[in-house]
């Protein structure tokens, strides 16, 4: 039977006092929380992040090594759903620790009765067509030097290139015989529970697909909804960034952090979910929203 209640599932590398805001915020006996924090993380204790919620029941998963970019990260992203599915809700989220909702509860839960069925997912063509053969080269060859390099721009990640380029070279392509075609997107979503089974159903395929791949987290969701059914039921947005109903502006190749008049904005805004958020660099903003998700919005 269909759970009417909502799973967050949470990504977390560390920043324990955010995380705490995060878990504050979703404490809601209409929610439960799946929360991984990466095996990295330190200055914790799992009853103090536990009393953060009241209502909410938060689940620990298994810790492990999280590694940017590499499969450990996508694959955790399936393990969390993996927790979560069994006990049928209506909508999986998948956030990052620095995330935070935009709306309040009784907006979410709303919205999302509102528009059941529908799946909140970036799926379009914009990497591939941006950069078409770095966007192949992080799925179609083998990254095997990814997981010991993360973010850092070493000697290891120009071997691990040059070893995908040239694999290539000698006709290597995982993907040659797949029927699919690919897509991508940001890996935060928001999903059915119909979607959410049916990727269970491909559970082993899509975690063979993500071993050895790049930053495939943007990739497989997005082409496993649109080479499926459901990809009928895509949220209809006016832009790649829209679909998700996650709001973040870009610096640098990463999102930049969330400012007081941003905040302000996008809570006026359609969008659902903003990062990213940290006390130490943006307070102001973050005691704003917390403010304003302590009256309730109307949808």
């Amino acid at each position: 039977m269909l759970n009417s209640k909502h799973a967050y599932l949470i990504m977390a590398s560390g920043n324990i006092p955010q995380l705490k805001i995060l878990l504050s915020v979703l404490d809601d006996p209409r929610n439960d929380l799946y929360l991984h924090l990466d095996l990295k993380a330190t200055g914790f204790v799992e009853k103090e992040l536990a009393a953060c919620c009241s209502f909410a029941t938060l689940y620990f998963q298994p810790r492990e090594k999280i590694t940017w970019g590499a499969s450990s990260q996508a694959m955790m992203e399936m393990k969390l759903l993996k927790a979560a599915t069994p006990r049928q809700y209506s909508y999986y989220h998948l956030l990052s620790g620095l995330d935070l909702p935009l709306k309040d509860q009784d907006y979410l839960h709303a919205f999302f009765a509102k528009n059941a069925g529908q799946e909140f997912v970036e799926c379009s063509d914009y990497q591939r067509d941006h950069d078409k053969t770095r966007y192949y080269l992080r799925f179609q060859q083998y990254h095997l030097l990814q997981q010991f390099i993360g973010k850092k721009k070493n000697l290891l990640k120009y071997l691990d290139f040059g070893s995908c380029f040239l694999q290539k070279t000698l006709g290597i392509n995982r993907t040659k015989k797949s029927k699919m075609t690919f897509k991508s997107g940001a890996n935060w979503f928001s999903i059915s529970n119909d979607f959410a089974q049916y990727l269970m159903t491909q559970f082993e395929p899509i975690m063979h697909f993500l071993k050895f791949t790049y930053c495939a987290d943007e990739v497989f969701l997005a082409t496993w909804l649109y080479n499926s059914k459901f990809s009928k039921n895509i949220y209809p947005a006016q832009g790649i960034y829209q679909a998700n109903l996650r709001i973040y502006r870009w610096e640098n190749h990463n999102p930049s952090y969330v400012t007081l008049k941003e905040a302000q904005d996008y809570v006026a805004s359609p969008f659902l979910f903003a990062r990213k958020f940290d006390l130490s660099k943006n307070e102001d903003a973050i005691t704003y929203l917390r403010t304003h998700l302590s009256t309730r919005n109307k949808l």
